[in-house]
């Protein structure tokens, strides 16, 4: 289905537009989407302080109101951090936990699958590993489609992947047979 990362606006003193969000949650509810994302890319959740995500994610939370499965993205700097905002965020119901890897190091594709293996275990909430290295912070993180089926064979708790950037489909393609058959894949890109 389609499941958009809703855009933040803001107002002329640079504060959320708390109405603003929500009407921009109602628009994609009354169209029909199967869910919705919040501090994603689309969300401009790196621009934001940890207040801001915070607020962002109640915001959508309760407008969305358990109508659809709600998606919150996770970007941290370490395995702890990462574990520290899903406690956070576990209490506004999220349906999965959409999750970049730390993007300051050329971490190894085992320290990553660690990463994740170990966020995975932390959380009764499924995760979703974000994979964009189409994008500049993440250009390093490449791993390969084996890497990411190791990920999904060795942590039941790792529901999905999000898989963006040029060649996506292709990637898609490969990993399907290689992982768990609960494990669903997403595209993204703004839908491209």
């Amino acid at each position: 289905g389609i499941v958009p990362i809703v855009f933040v606006p803001f107002d002329e003193n640079r504060m959320i537009d708390e109405a603003g969000l929500r009407r921009v949650v109602r628009f994609e509810l009354e169209g029909g989407v199967d869910g919705i994302g919040i501090n994603g890319f689309a969300s401009e959740a790196y621009k934001l302080t940890d207040q801001e995500r915070q607020q962002t994610a109640e915001i959508v939370a309760d407008e969305v109101a358990k109508e659809v499965p709600l998606v919150i993205g996770i970007a941290s700097g370490s395995t702890e951090a990462a574990v520290a905002q899903m406690k956070t965020f576990h209490k506004l119901g999220p349906a999965v936990f959409m999750v970049l890897p730390p993007a300051t190091f050329d971490y190894t594709p085992q320290s990553l699958i660690e990463h994740y293996v170990n966020l995975a275990d932390s959380s009764d909430t499924p995760i979703m590993m974000q994979h964009s290295p189409h994008i500049a912070q993440y250009s390093h993180v490449k791993l390969e489609i084996e890497h990411l089926a190791e990920m999904a064979n060795r942590a039941s708790g790792i529901g999905y992947f999000k898989i963006e950037g040029p060649g996506a489909p292709a990637r898609m393609r490969a990993l399907k047979p290689l992982i768990p058959e609960h494990v669903k894949l997403f595209g993204g890109v703004g839908g491209i």
